[in-house]
């Protein structure tokens, strides 16, 4: 294969690449933390969860019930031949006269009109079962605001993940670049010691085998970024023809000091404080049903107009009163949402001590693979620093003759293949992070 053959495949590749981004949307920079941002801004589960945040204050105010009155203002019509009501209504309008009593009219009145404009107001007094469920309600709202903050951290993570993800191809595709240069040059020399007969036509085969499996690399590698960038930016809420192009840079992974880091207390992290807030709304509610075995007591009053036109103001009344009820029995059914509570309660307090539990673990794994992660890092950095130096000194006597091609390429392999991994094991470790970060509710890469 001739030195031509490649310089038109590279001249397509680019071609290829130049057509594909000329479609593509202005490209927009984003750091970390703009990212995330983005990300919480636009995200449709945040969304969800702010959308039950106002349903659980819109339930609380239900519940306000419990404290406030309940008031209603009628305006009522009625044409009746009703002996007892065209009386009554008549007194209602203190309308009555002497010859109202005469039996013939008492018994075949003629036809009557009547409005009553009416005022009524409903006051709760003691009702336990409503004063429990409305504490209930507000927990539930605390609850809910504290998933709002944890499904927030939740989407926190899934950006940083993309992001790395998306800094790791492209730092893969720079290896690969540079990897294209160094074999680039090499091939320059091998051709010339081939046309000097100083080396065979399989060392200048094995040169060029190795550059084409560079540019497949390469190409895999241009279709990852572009798949990554399109989920990032569907999560982003861009357009996914966005270019994202990003600020930080994947070898500036965080150093974190365990030790100083000291005791986490999961319980207090918002997604278990929500949990135990929604096992006290349950409790709470479990009382309430308790509670509805008790009588309530209501005040009522109502003050109301009489007249033969509407809102009509000739005559009033009021009425006070107040009303003890009390269901001794309604079929068994309040004893038996007071057992499927009790049996709801009894379930949360399970999830939440697994919870408890599962987060535990996973945090004393994630401190365990932190440890291992960082040596990790400190390893693969050694190896790569290695490995540039064994491929320089190849090529230095490379170019003298004094070394074979294939020990070339093999050292180039090994640079390749350690700097790729070193940029993984990276990444890697910065995840690992990232999820400290979210199991402790505190942000520790800056």
């Amino acid at each position: 294969m001739k030195i031509t053959t490649y310089i038109n495949i590279a001249i397509g590749f680019t071609l290829v690449l130049s057509s594909s981004n000329s479609f593509a949307q202005e490209a927009v920079e984003l750091t970390l933390e703009q990212a995330v941002n983005q990300a919480i801004k636009n995200n449709w589960q945040v969304k969800k969860t702010e959308a039950k945040l106002g349903m659980a204050k819109s339930e609380l105010m239900q519940a306000n019930g419990a404290f406030l009155p309940n008031i209603n203002v009628s305006e009522t019509y009625i044409n009746t031949t009703d002996p007892l009501n065209v009386f009554g209504f008549r007194l209602k309008q203190a309308i009555v006269t002497n010859a109202d009593f005469n039996p013939a009219l008492l018994n075949d009145p003629d036809a009557f009109d009547n409005f009553t404009t009416r005022i009524q107001v409903e006051q709760p007094l003691l009702n336990f079962d409503a004063f429990v469920g409305r504490s209930a309600a507000s927990a539930n709202v605390k609850a809910t605001e504290l998933n709002l903050q944890w499904t927030k951290n939740l989407i926190s993570l899934k950006a940083k993940y993309l992001y790395f993800q998306l800094q790791l191809a492209n730092k893969q595709k720079e290896v690969l670049q540079l990897s294209s240069k160094a074999l680039a040059e090499g091939l320059t020399i091998t051709e010339n010691f081939y046309e000097q007969n100083l080396i065979q036509k399989v060392d200048l085969l094995d040169m060029q085998l190795r550059i084409s499996e560079i540019e497949s690399h390469l190409l895999a590698t241009e279709t990852q970024i572009s798949n990554v960038n399109t989920q990032f930016a569907h999560f982003l809420g861009y357009p996914s023809a966005t270019q994202l192009s990003l600020s930080d840079e994947v070898q500036s992974f965080t150093e974190v000091n365990l030790t100083e880091l000291g005791v986490a207390n999961i319980a207090d992290r918002s997604d278990m404080k929500a949990m135990s807030l929604q096992l006290q709304a349950s409790n709470r509610m479990l009382n309430s049903a308790k509670f509805k075995f008790l009588p309530r007591l209501n005040a009522f009053g109502s003050y109301e107009f009489n007249d033969d036109k509407v809102f009509g103001t000739n005559a009033n009344n009021y009425m006070l009163g107040a009303r003890l009820e009390w269901d001794i029995f309604k079929g068994g059914r309040n004893l038996g949402e007071w057992q499927k509570m009790k049996h709801q309660k009894n379930m949360m307090q399970l999830n939440y001590d697994e919870k408890l539990s599962e987060s535990e673990r996973e945090l004393t794994q994630v401190r365990n693979q932190l440890r291992v992660a960082k040596k990790q890092v400190e390893l693969a950095a050694l190896t790569v620093a290695q490995a540039e130096e064994s491929f320089r000194l190849k090529s230095d006597r490379y170019e003298q003759g004094l070394e074979k091609t294939a020990d070339v390429l093999k050292a180039e392999a090994v640079l390749f293949s350690k700097k790729i991994n070193e940029l993984q094991i990276i990444n890697n470790y910065q995840q690992l992070v990232f999820n400290l970060e979210l199991l402790l509710e505190k942000e520790i890469s800056k």
